[in-house]
C-alpha cells in the first residue's frame, strides 16, 4: 500500500466450504509519479522496535525466525530499477546494527533490509542506502524512531571484510583467439560471511585498480564486468572457509604475457588486501624452433646444382608441425621474405621458401628438417642466404642467425 504508484486500494473476503480466506488488491499506475520514491519507516517517523515476521512467503533468510527489527524499506516510483550497493543502519552510539538483506520478489523497484534483532525502544536510527536506480548512483539516507523506553542499540561486534590467498591453476598459454577456464582460491579470514547476490556482503574477484584494459583487449569471456571476473561458485563463505572464483580467460590477439592484477573485493563496500596476486596469461601460437646443424657450406662452379642440402631444428614449442596443413606446416624462409635469392632456387616452393619440412609430422620436441638445393651464380664470388623457419599463416619463428653460404669459383 506504500507504493509510490499505486492509485487505488480494496479488500475481500470470503467463507466458502469451510476456508476462510482474506485478500487484499492493489492498482498501480506506472504513469504516476507524485513522488520518486516512498520509505518506510518515513523520516522521523515512530515505529515499533521489533517485527514478528507474521507474513507469506517471509522475507527471512531460511532458517530465521522473528522476532526481529523492524522492516525498513524504499520504493521508488516508474517501474525504476533498484539495485542496492551498500546499506548500513547506525544507531546513536556509532554502532553499525547488523541486518539482512532481503531478495527482490517480483518487482524490482525497492528494496528492504531487516535488523537481525530487535532494536533498543525510544531509539534514534540512521538509515544509509547506496543504490543505483535506472543506472544512477544514488544515496538514500533518513532517521526513524522506536517506540517504548529510552536506550540506545547494543554495540555489535563490527563485522569485517579480509581474505587470504590459497591458490590458483596453472598460468594458461593459449594460441591466440582461443578460451580458457581458471580458478583462483581465497581463505575468508575476516568476520563476515561473504553471500553470493546479497549487495554488500558478495565477494567479488575484482581486477586491481577497476583497470578495464584487459576486457577492452577481447581477454572478457562472460565477466560479471568488464574490471570484475566472478563472484565464488559457493552461495556462502563463513569465516575460515574457502571461497572459490572460476572464470574464462581469451587469449589476444596480439601475442606476449598479460599479468592480470586480481583481488577480492566486496562492492559498495570495501576491497579486501592486495596480497599480489596475477594471473599471467600468455598469447602464442606454440610454433618455436631452434636451430641444431646444417650441412656444410657448399664450393661450386659458375652454374653448377649443389647436392641436397639440409638444416634441421628441433620444435621447442607447444604445437605439432604438420606437413599440408596451412599454419601448422613449417617451411624454411628466406628471412624478411627476400626474393633477392630466387635466381639460385631448384625446385624451390616458392620465390622466398627454400624448401617445406621433410617429416610429415613433428611433434613438440621432435628434429625436423629441411632438404633442398641450390645453384650458383654466374658471377665468382660467396653469397650469403639467411634463412628462418616459418608457419606461413601463423608465425615466422625464431631468427637464430642461420645463413646458407654459397661459394662460386
Amino acid at each position: 500500500m506504500m507504493h509510490p504508484s499505486a492509485i487505488a486500494t480494496g479488500w475481500g473476503h470470503s467463507d466458502l466450504n469451510g476456508r476462510s480466506s482474506t485478500v487484499g488488491d492493489l492498482v498501480y499506475d506506472f504513469s504516476s509519479r507524485a513522488v520518486d520514491f516512498v520509505r518506510s519507516p518515513a523520516q522521523a517517523q515512530v515505529v515499533p522496535a521489533s517485527w514478528s515476521d507474521n507474513e507469506s512467503p517471509s522475507p527471512l533468510p531460511a532458517g530465521v525466525r522473528g522476532p526481529v527489527g523492524y522492516p525498513i524499506m524504499v520504493v521508488y516510483s516508474g517501474g525504476q530499477s533498484v539495485k542496492m550497493r551498500a546499506a548500513e543502519i547506525i544507531a546513536p552510539n556509532g554502532a553499525r546494527v547488523p541486518f539482512h538483506y532481503v531478495p527482490q520478489l517480483y518487482e524490482l523497484d525497492y528494496q528492504v533490509i531487516i535488523p537481525q534483532q530487535p532494536l533498543s525502544g525510544g531509539t534514534r536510527f540512521h538509515v544509509r542506502m547506496d543504490l543505483t536506480v535506472n543506472g544512477r548512483y544514488v544515496t538514500n539516507e533518513w532517521d526513524f524512531t522506536t517506540a517504548g523506553a529510552g536506550g540506545i542499540a547494543p554495540a555489535s561486534s563490527p563485522l569485517t571484510y579480509s581474505s587470504g590467498f590459497v591458490d590458483q591453476t596453472a598460468p594458461p598459454t593459449l594460441v591466440p583467439g582461443a578460451t580458457t577456464s581458471v580458478r583462483v582460491r581465497f581463505k575468508n579470514t575476516g568476520t563476515a560471511t561473504w553471500t553470493r547476490g546479497l549487495a554488500g556482503k558478495q565477494a567479488n574477484l575484482g581486477i586491481n585498480g577497476d583497470s578495464k584494459s584487459f576486457a577492452a583487449q577481447g581477454m572478457a569471456v562472460d565477466w560479471l564486468s568488464a574490471d570484475r571476473v566472478a563472484t565464488t561458485q559457493e552461495a556462502a563463505v563463513a569465516p575460515g572457509a574457502i571461497g572459490t572464483f572460476t572464470f574464462s580467460v581469451r587469449a589476444p590477439m596480439t601475442l606476449g604475457e598479460y599479468r592480470i592484477p586480481l583481488r577480492p573485493v566486496i562492492d559498495g563496500v570495501q576491497w579486501m588486501a592486495d596480497q599480489g596476486v596475477f594471473l599471467v596469461v600468455r598469447s602464442d601460437h606454440g610454433m618455436h624452433g631452434r636451430w641444431i646443424s646444417q650441412s656444410p657450406y657448399p664450393t661450386l662452379a659458375r652454374g653448377e646444382v649443389s647436392a641436397p642440402l639440409t638444416i634441421s631444428f628441433t620444435n621447442t614449442g607447444s604445437a605439432t608441425w604438420t606437413r599440408g596443413v596451412l599454419g601448422a606446416q613449417v617451411n624454411l624462409g628466406i628471412n624478411g621474405d627476400n626474393r633477392t635469392w630466387a635466381g639460385l632456387g631448384v625446385e624451390w616452393p616458392t620465390p622466398d621458401r627454400v624448401a617445406i619440412q621433410d617429416q610429415g609430422s613433428v611433434p613438440p620436441g621432435a628434429l625436423g628438417s629441411f632438404t633442398f638445393r641450390v645453384r650458383a651464380p654466374q658471377a665468382p664470388g660467396v653469397y650469403a642466404i639467411h634463412v628462418r623457419p616459418v608457419a606461413d599463416g601463423t608465425v615466422w619463428l625464431e631468427d637464430y642467425g642461420v645463413f646458407l653460404y654459397v661459394t662460386v669459383r
